[in-house]
């Protein structure tokens, strides 16, 4: 703070206004992450070299192995690995379409073999939530398709909600203003 305040050689009121608009900038993109929805699927999973690993994996799973050591010791995913494979909610899109089929389809809670361009993936679906919210901007920011998800869920959402307190009257806008040219906060989609 010290140093911004020299650097932009600003008063303490203005540090203070500075860090308002900071705030209210988060607040609304959390309001946009959280009333922006896609389809998504929470999994994990153990990526190996070939289809006797994946075989070898899955009857240790079956015989009641732990999955989240299995991926830690095994999986060639080094970045999902230390998180015991798991992968978070994915959207579609966030994957190739073998793995993205996989885990929109497979039945829940039960490990499967899957394969891609990347080799053989031990999958189990975790859960499935159609047009879950997002839980923070940044899980949104990262998609490749966040501009899509916002136009088609968060866009109507706003504007269902505006045309309501418009209609209250506890909403005026302000003559000349348009809400909807303002820019989305991440790329569009082609």
């Amino acid at each position: 703070v010290v140093f911004n305040r020299i650097a932009n050689n600003a008063t303490p009121a203005e540090v203070l206004d500075q860090r308002s608009v900071l705030a209210r900038e988060q607040i609304v993109l959390e309001i946009i992450a959280r009333n922006t929805r896609a389809d998504m699927a929470h999994a994990r999973h153990i990526l190996v070299n070939d289809e006797a690993a994946a075989q070898a994996i899955l009857a240790e799973l079956q015989s009641g192995a732990d999955f989240a050591t299995l991926a830690a010791t095994r999986s060639r995913d080094t970045a999902s690995a230390t998180n015991g494979g798991d992968l978070g909610w994915a959207t579609r899109g966030d994957f190739v379409p073998a793995f993205e089929e996989a885990i929109f389809t497979l039945p829940l809670n039960t490990p499967q073999i899957v394969q891609t361009d990347f080799g053989f993936h031990v999958v189990e679906v975790l859960d499935r939530e159609l047009q879950r919210p997002f839980d923070t901007f940044e899980q949104l920011r990262v998609r490749q398709n966040a501009g899509q998800f916002y136009q088609e869920t968060f866009v109507p959402w706003y504007e269902e909600l505006r045309r309501e307190f418009e209609l209250s009257g506890e909403l005026q806008i302000a003559d000349g203003f348009d809400p909807n040219a303002l820019p989305i906060p991440f790329p569009e989609t082609p």
